[in-house]
Parts: structure tokens; C-alpha cells; sequence
């Protein structure tokens, strides 16, 4: 793929500037011009971490830049007509230093405003990281000297690793933009009280939540990250880990867990209608997939369990044997067949972009599943299909539109056709 990923995208005159700020030699030239509190300076590299399109409305790009030794993260932002300025206006008069760069700066061409972490146009609480430490400290068996970014979605959180002088991680902090890291804490010491300590599912221990700053604290877990590159014969054994950890977490008793409602009927249709509005070659398919959706819902209803609401490879860490699950942001009341469906959807993501084989594909879902029933019964097959490729359309094609996913773009055809085989029963 090119640095742009405007190719798979049809216009869209909303969000006029999306094409420039998708092409990160583009973003490099701007930052270059408009970033340096001494002038322009040469942008030695531009790499896209994260994007947030709301078609036909806004645009949030993350960059990392590097000059030298020295590397930001920066946050732009689209605008439409003469809200730019005034979001640069509001924002430059709360910002915190970032050294050689403005903390905030505009570009009027594209009407785009920029943050530089640790700044954030919501997440105001990050500020602490920079002056007001202590607020953090009282939470950790030790003091932290550094941080080191982990995870951020502008505008909603951001998740740092605390470190010691020793460069090891003591905790982690999200912070967030409103007050879900209070409902998040509550929802991990209800999770940990009836939460199985065996060898099968861990959760981390929330240690604290921090009002000034909306920031939740976790301890850190010692282990792997599943996503990490491994061999076939781990990822299978990581596979079935999950599913023993999954069939665990499906018995836990939250608090105030909202129902799974992702792949309700309107959700659906709104998926189709902004895959076609920027990718017309599919919009008959996703059409085709939508009304086939809707009318071979399950009429049967499974019963109620738990959901961690975001089960992929990235959410999971291999520790002591088993699997410690991380982030319940999504944590809802609903069907096993969405978390189900949802790691199977991403198993045929990664076979349809070629990150792994067909067959490893097929054993790591045979290992995933067998270990899940072997602690809690598997729900009927025909659901788990239709939410395997409710999943595909909403988890995988939608948000490689909406997340500008090259991956994903790339095969959309592909992972549509997916989706209408599961629901014929004859998968590909």
C-alpha cells in the first residue's frame, strides 16, 4: 500500500481534506511547516498510527513523527467551515509545553487542527502527566519516573505505561475524556470478586480511579501479548487458551452491564449505508448481506452471559498459563456467540489478508472453540454462524471504512463474500 490510503475510498466532499491527511508524506510536509516554535523544520519520518473517519462529517488522524532523536505524537482533526479557528482559539489557551513544538497549531488550508500529546481537545486529564504527578503517585506501590505511550483515541482515551528509573512498568493509567474510568473501576472490582483465580482467566487488579484527572489505574500483568508474532504451534495453543479464559469470563457476575446491542437491526443498516457511501463497487453486496442479516436472526433465544464486548488478540495476555483479559470498556450483558463470533470474524480477517495460512486458521478456531465447551456448553451452531458474520460486516468491513484499515479495503469484497457463505452455511 501507498502512503495514501484515499485509493479503495470514493470522494467525499463532507470531508474535503481526508484525502491529504491520509497521505502521510502530505502530513509530513505540513507538520514540517507549521509544528516548530523556531520555524519549519525537516520531518525525518511520518507513520499513521490511528484513524477515526466519520464519513461525510469529521476526520481524526494520529501521526508519530521523528526528528532526530526526538518524536511526538500528534492528533489532527478536521473541520468544516470556520470551526477550525475557533477550536485552535479555545484550545491554546489550556495546553501544556511539548518542547520544540507548539502544543497546538492550525492549519487553514485544510481547516485541521493539531494536538500534540499530551495534549487532547477532551482528555484534559492528561495534563497530569506533566503537572500534577503526585496525583497518580498515590496510587502505585513505587514512584514512576516515566511514561511511555500504549494506546490513544483522541478525544476519548489514552493509556500510558507508568515506569520506573528502571524503565519497568509499575502500572498502567487510562485516562478518558467523560467519566467511564469510574465505571470501569467499579466494573473490575465486581468482575474480580466473582472472577475463578485458577489457571484459566485472570483479570488485572484496578487500583485506583482518580477523579481530577479521570484516570484509571491498573496493575501490570508480567507476560505476553497474544498478538505478538509467534509460531503456528503457539498461536494454536494461545487460541485454546482464550477459549478456557472466554468460557470463565461468560460466568462472571458484572454490575450495571449495559445489553449487547451492536448487531441490532438499525446498527446494521446504518453499516451498510456508510460502506456504500464511500465504497460503491460493494454496496450491492453489503446490501445483499444487511437484508440477509435481518431476516436469519436467530429466533431462538441463548441465555444471557457476561460479554467482554472486545475479544481479540490484542485484549489478551498469555501469563502463568492462561489468559489475563484486558479493557472492559465494552463489557456487556448479551449472547456468547458475539464474543464468539467476534474472535472468529478476526481469525478470517487475518487468513483473508494473508497474516496467517487457511490451515493454521481452521486449527486455532477448532482449539478456540474445543476448549470453550469443554468448560461451558457452545451455543447452536446457526447462531454462532450469524454472529461469525455479523461480525465480519460490522467488526471487520465496516471498521476498515471507518478505521481506514488498508487490510481490510483491500478485501472487502472478500470478507462481505465470507459473511454471505457463514450464513448459507458453507463457509469458504
Amino acid at each position: 500500500m501507498s502512503v495514501s490510503a484515499a485509493t479503495w475510498l470514493a470522494p467525499d466532499a463532507g470531508v474535503p481534506q481526508r484525502d491529504a491527511l491520509l497521505d502521510t508524506d502530505v502530513v509530513a510536509d505540513r507538520i514540517g511547516r507549521l509544528s516548530g516554535i523556531g520555524g519549519a523544520t525537516k520531518i525525518e519520518r511520518c507513520e499513521r498510527l490511528r484513524v477515526n473517519y466519520q464519513i461525510g462529517k469529521s476526520l481524526r488522524v494520529v501521526h508519530r513523527i521523528e526528528v532526530g532523536r526526538d518524536s511526538w505524537t500528534i492528533a489532527a482533526r478536521t473541520y468544516r467551515d470556520g470551526r477550525g479557528a475557533r477550536a485552535f482559539d479555545e484550545a491554546r489557551t489550556t495546553t501544556v509545553p511539548c518542547g520544540d513544538v507548539h502544543a497546538v497549531f492550525y492549519d487553514t488550508g485544510l481547516n485541521t487542527v493539531f494536538w500534540v500529546f499530551p495534549n487532547d481537545r477532551k482528555i484534559t486529564g492528561l495534563a497530569a502527566l506533566v503537572s500534577s504527578r503526585g496525583l497518580l503517585s498515590k496510587a502505585l506501590p513505587r514512584e514512576w519516573t516515566s511514561t511511555r505511550l500504549m494506546a490513544y483515541a483522541p478525544e476519548k482515551s489514552a493509556t500510558v505505561a507508568l515506569l520506573d528509573d528502571g524503565g519497568r512498568v509499575i502500572a498502567y493509567a487510562k485516562f478518558f475524556a467523560g467519566d467511564d474510568g469510574e465505571r470501569d473501576y467499579a466494573m473490575y472490582q465486581a468482575l474480580a470478586a466473582s472472577a475463578d483465580r485458577g489457571v484459566h482467566v485472570r483479570l488485572p487488579r484496578a487500583l485506583a480511579y482518580v477523579p481530577r484527572c479521570r484516570a484509571l489505574v491498573v496493575e501490570a500483568i508480567a507476560g505476553r501479548r497474544m498478538a505478538d508474532p509467534s509460531g503456528d504451534a503457539d498461536a494454536i495453543d494461545d487460541a485454546a487458551r482464550l477459549g478456557a479464559a472466554l468460557a470463565r469470563f461468560h460466568g462472571l457476575t458484572p454490575i450495571e452491564a449495559p445489553p449487547f446491542a451492536r448487531f441490532a437491526s438499525d446498527r446494521l443498516i446504518e453499516a451498510r449505508r456508510l460502506i456504500a457511501c464511500v465504497r460503491p463497487d460493494v454496496a450491492n453486496l453489503a446490501d445483499t448481506l444487511m437484508h440477509d442479516l435481518i431476516a436469519r436472526r436467530p429466533d431462538h433465544a441463548e441465555p444471557p452471559c457476561c460479554l467482554h464486548g472486545d475479544v481479540h488478540q490484542k485484549n489478551a495476555i498469555v501469563a502463568d498459563g492462561g489468559v489475563v483479559l484486558i479493557d472492559v470498556d465494552d463489557l456487556a450483558i448479551g449472547p456468547a456467540s458475539a464474543d464468539l463470533g467476534s474472535f472468529l470474524a478476526a481469525l478470517i480477517y487475518l487468513r483473508r489478508g494473508e497474516r496467517i495460512g487457511r490451515d493454521t486458521c481452521k486449527a486455532m478456531a477448532d482449539a478456540f472453540l474445543s476448549r470453550y465447551a469443554s468448560l461451558r456448553a457452545l451455543p447452536p451452531l446457526a447462531s454462532l454462524r450469524w454472529h461469525t458474520a455479523a461480525a465480519l460486516f460490522v467488526e471487520r468491513a465496516l471498521r476498515a471504512v471507518t478505521r481506514v484499515r488498508p487490510l481490510g479495503l483491500l478485501y472487502l469484497r472478500e470478507l462481505l463474500g465470507d459473511a454471505h457463505a457463514l450464513l448459507a452455511g458453507r463457509p469458504r
